[in-house]
């Protein structure tokens, strides 16, 4: 049989020397080769879990599509022109099939440092809590930081994509990231992509997230080993708390700048009824706290003259 050839016994001879020799140094593979001799000289059946594990670990690595480009170069390099067979699908095959234990899943913990992670499979919804102080509208901005967080080991990799969905009512939402020690890739009216290589540790991005309005929604999209389509994807939303923080009460400033005037519901404007004019113009201003509501109530006290 001949790794260059055509034909199926060709194609899984192939796989199987992609997949023993992986990313492994000629060492590393005369001494996988020698332990993989000893367990099956007795029956044949490979029984070391740990081999097992070895195998399909890096079977499931593989990027294929970058196998067959080296091959190919490398014998278009010596002037031979092969068809390579089609030992991508005995790779798979083998994935699918195997009952060999794969150790090296990415895991996406529920919490990180900074918070809830937003990676996570249970995370769809999370509350942004209110700051103090107030910002336009004269509503209380929603501001605090979240996780962005994997376990990811070596060998492995991971490509985070963040997508804007549009939320009505939601102009001034904004989401931002510090990625130590992942790799940011941001482009001003495209989706940010954060990228991880795994080195067996927890790594983790803090991520700000700012509402000056109920809402927003990201898609995050998750590309597992250098996977060309997402190995999953997710919507989260992020509601602002609208529950009153200590202390938070509704004001009725006494000078607006504006062109309407004075206030009217200030408690000064009590002293000062006989200085207000008919035929000018005044203002009802109320800056109202989030979870807050006013109701006015006009009522003349004396007949129209």
């Amino acid at each position: 049989m001949n790794i260059a050839g055509e034909g199926e016994d060709n194609a899984i001879l192939l796989a199987i020397s992609v997949i023993l020799q992986a990313k492994r140094s000629e060492s590393e593979l005369t001494e996988l080769l020698s332990k993989i001799s000893l367990d099956i000289e007795k029956d044949g059946v490979l029984d070391n879990q740990t081999l097992q594990s070895a195998l399909i670990d890096e079977a499931t690595l593989l990027d294929t599509d970058i196998v067959y480009n080296n091959v190919k170069k490398r014998y278009n390099d010596l002037g031979l022109n092969i068809t390579v067979g089609d030992f991508k699908k005995h790779i798979a095959n083998f994935i699918t099939k195997s009952s060999f234990t794969f150790t090296k899943k990415i895991v996406y913990p529920a919490t990180g440092s900074w918070g809830v992670n937003v990676l996570s499979d249970t995370t769809t919804r999370i509350v942004v809590p209110k700051s103090t102080g107030y910002h336009w509208y004269h509503n209380p901005a929603h501001n605090t930081t979240f996780s962005l967080s994997a376990i990811a080991p070596v060998g492995t990799t991971v490509r985070v994509k963040i997508t804007t969905l549009a939320v009505p009512d939601s102009p001034y939402a904004s989401f931002g990231c510090s990625p130590n020690p992942w790799q940011i890739n941001y482009k001003y009216d495209a989706p940010t992509e954060l990228t991880l290589i795994g080195n067996g540790e927890k790594s983790e991005a803090q991520v700000t997230v700012n509402l000056r309005n109920d809402a927003m929604k990201r898609r995050i999209e998750i590309y597992e080993n250098n996977a060309t389509k997402p190995t999953w994807v997710r919507e989260v939303t992020f509601i602002g708390d609208n529950s009153p923080l200590p202390g938070e009460k509704i004001e009725y400033p006494l000078d607006q700048a504006t062109s309407n005037g004075s206030n009217l519901l200030h408690a000064a404007s009590q002293n000062y009824n006989s200085n207000y004019l008919a035929a000018q113009q005044y203002s009802m201003v109320a800056l109202v706290p989030l979870g807050n509501k006013v109701k006015f109530v006009l009522r003349s006290v004396q007949p129209y003259q």
